[in-house]
C-alpha cells in the first residue's frame, strides 16, 4: 500500500537555475532540471510485501518513467517565474503524484484487490503462494481466496457404506464421535478394519464392535490396539477367548496394557491366584484390571481382610466389583442393605457368596427387596442368604416370573415354601418346562399373562 505522501516529504528539488532569455533568441538550454527522486523505496516495499512479480512491476511503474521523461524535456512558457524555467515545479509534481496514486486506489491490479479489508496476514499468505496472481485476473478471483474444507465428509460415509455399516449405525457413529470425518479412509480407517478381519470377525460384528467404541479408529495400530490384543492373547493362550474379550470391551486395545494391566495380573500372582482365575475373570470383565496399580493393591488387600480365598473365582470377582465402586458408593449401599433388616455381618456373608449383589444400584436394591419382602412375602434375611437373586433383572426376569408365581399359588398349584431360586434362576425353557406347561389346562391364560408381562419389560 502506498504511503501517504503528507506524511513523508517525497520532493526535494534543488534550488532553481537562472534562465537567461530574449525575445528574438531561443533562451538557452537550461540545465536539466533534477526530478525529484521517485519514491521507488515505496514501490520496492510494496513488492516486497505483496510479493509482486516484475512483470507488474514494470506495468505499475510505466505510467510514471514517461511522466518523468516528459518532464525532463519540457519547460513552461511562462519566463517570469524562475521556478518554471526548464524544470517541474514541485507544486505540479507533487499534483501529478498524488493524481497517480489516485488512479493506483481507483483501478488496482489483481494483486491489491484481494481482500484487504481483511486480515492483512491473510493477504500476505495468499499472495506469497500464487505467483501468477498479478497477471492472470481469474486466478486472482475472490472465490478463489476461500478457505475450502480439508476435509470431504462424503468419502468417509461412503466408506463406511462399502464396509457393512448401515446408515443407523454410521449415524450413531458420527454421532458419538465426529472426529471420525476428518480420518483419511484408506489410511486410518481401513487398517483397523482390515485387522478385526484377520482374526476372523464378520463385517457386522466390526461394524457393532466399532459403534460402540469408535474412537478406536483415530488409535494407533501398531503403537496400542495390536501390542494390547497380543498381550490379551498370552493371557488367555487363544484368539476365540480374546476376541470374546474385547468383544465385552474393545476399550481395552486403547490401554498401554504393559503399563497398566500387567503390574495388577502380577499383583494377583503373587497372592496366589490361579492363572485360570486370571485368564477368567480378564475374558469376562476384561476392565478389571484398567486401574491404578495403588488402588488395586489396595483393593486386594481389602478383598483378602473380608475372607475371600484367593484360590476362588469369587475372590477376583469381588476385586472386580470392589474396582467399580468409590469407597462413599460402597458405604452408601450398606446403607440400603441395613435399612432392610440386613446387618453388618449379614451384608459381608452375602457379599462373600455372590459379589455382584453389591454391583447393583441403590433403586435396583430397593425394587427388587420390595417386591420379594412385600409382594412376595419373604423375610429379608431369606434374600440375605440368596444374594444372586439381587442381580437379576427386576423388568425382565423377576416380575414376569413372580407374577405367574403368585397365579400359581393362589391356585393352590404350588407351595410357598417353593425353590424361590430354581423359580427365578432358572433358564428359559426349564421354566416354561416346570411351571407354565404343566398347567395349560387348568390356566389357559397363564401362557399369555407371562408373555404379556415380558413385553411390559420392553417397552
Amino acid at each position: 500500500m502506498l504511503r501517504d505522501s503528507s506524511s513523508h516529504s517525497l520532493i526535494n528539488p534543488l534550488p532553481a537555475a537562472r534562465c537567461h532569455s530574449s525575445a528574438s533568441h531561443f533562451p538557452p538550454t537550461p540545465p536539466l532540471a533534477v526530478a525529484p527522486p521517485p519514491p521507488i523505496f515505496i514501490i520496492r516495499y510494496s513488492c516486497e510485501a505483496f510479493a509482486l512479480s516484475r512483470r507488474s512491476l514494470s506495468l505499475l511503474l510505466l505510467p510514471f518513467s514517461l511522466f518523468v521523461t516528459l518532464a525532463r524535456h519540457s519547460c513552461f512558457s511562462d519566463s517570469s517565474s524562475q521556478e518554471e524555467a526548464g524544470f517541474l515545479s514541485p507544486r505540479v509534481f507533487t499534483v501529478m503524484l498524488l493524481l497517480r496514486r489516485i488512479n493506483v486506489v481507483r483501478q488496482p491490479s489483481s494483486v491489491f484487490a484481494h481482500g484487504f479489508s481483511e486480515s492483512p496476514l491473510k493477504s500476505l499468505r495468499y499472495l506469497s503462494t500464487s505467483s501468477e496472481i498479478a497477471s492472470s485476473p481469474k486466478s486472482a478471483s475472490p472465490d478463489s481466496n476461500k478457505v475450502k474444507p480439508e476435509n470431504d465428509e462424503k468419502p468417509v460415509i461412503v466408506f463406511f457404506e462399502n464396509h457393512g455399516f448401515s446408515k443407523t449405525q454410521i449415524s450413531e457413529l458420527v454421532k458419538k464421535f465426529p472426529q471420525v470425518l476428518s480420518a483419511n479412509p484408506e489410511k486410518t480407517l481401513l487398517p483397523k478394519l482390515l485387522f478385526f478381519q484377520s482374526k476372523g470377525l464378520s463385517s457386522p460384528e466390526i461394524a457393532k464392535l466399532v459403534c460402540g467404541f469408535p474412537s478406536i479408529l483415530m488409535r494407533s495400530l501398531d503403537r496400542k490396539i495390536i501390542p494390547a490384543f497380543d498381550y490379551i492373547q498370552e493371557l488367555l493362550q487363544t484368539e476365540e477367548k480374546t476376541i470374546a474379550s474385547i468383544k465385552r470391551f474393545l476399550g481395552i486395545l486403547t490401554w498401554d496394557l504393559q503399563i497398566y494391566a500387567r503390574p495388577n495380573v502380577e499383583t494377583l500372582i503373587q497372592i496366589g491366584v490361579p492363572d485360570s482365575k486370571i485368564a477368567t475373570i480378564l475374558e469376562y470383565q476384561p476392565r478389571v484390571f484398567l486401574v491404578n496399580t495403588v488402588r488395586f493393591k489396595e483393593i486386594v488387600e481389602e478383598v483378602k481382610e473380608m475372607g475371600f480365598n484367593p484360590l476362588r473365582l469369587n475372590f477376583v470377582l469381588a476385586v472386580f466389583a470392589m474396582r467399580a465402586m468409590s469407597k462413599s458408593t460402597w458405604r452408601k449401599k450398606v446403607e440400603v442393605y441395613k435399612k432392610w433388616g440386613w446387618p453388618e455381618e449379614e451384608i459381608l456373608s452375602a457379599f462373600r457368596r455372590h459379589p455382584w449383589c453389591m454391583m447393583a444400584s441403590e433403586d435396583k436394591i430397593n425394587g427388587v427387596m420390595d417386591f420379594f419382602v412385600n409382594k412376595i412375602g419373604c423375610e429379608p434375611s431369606y434374600i440375605a442368604k440368596r444374594p444372586a437373586l439381587i442381580s437379576l433383572s427386576l423388568k425382565k426376569r423377576i416380575v414376569p416370573r413372580g407374577s405367574v408365581y403368585q397365579v400359581l399359588l393362589s391356585k393352590g398349584l404350588i407351595k410357598k415354601d417353593v425353590n424361590l431360586p430354581f423359580l427365578f434362576e432358572s433358564a428359559e425353557n426349564r421354566f416354561l418346562d416346570k411351571f407354565i406347561d404343566p398347567h395349560k389346562e387348568l390356566i389357559p391364560g397363564l401362557l399369555k399373562l407371562y408373555k404379556e408381562k415380558l413385553e411390559d419389560s420392553k417397552r
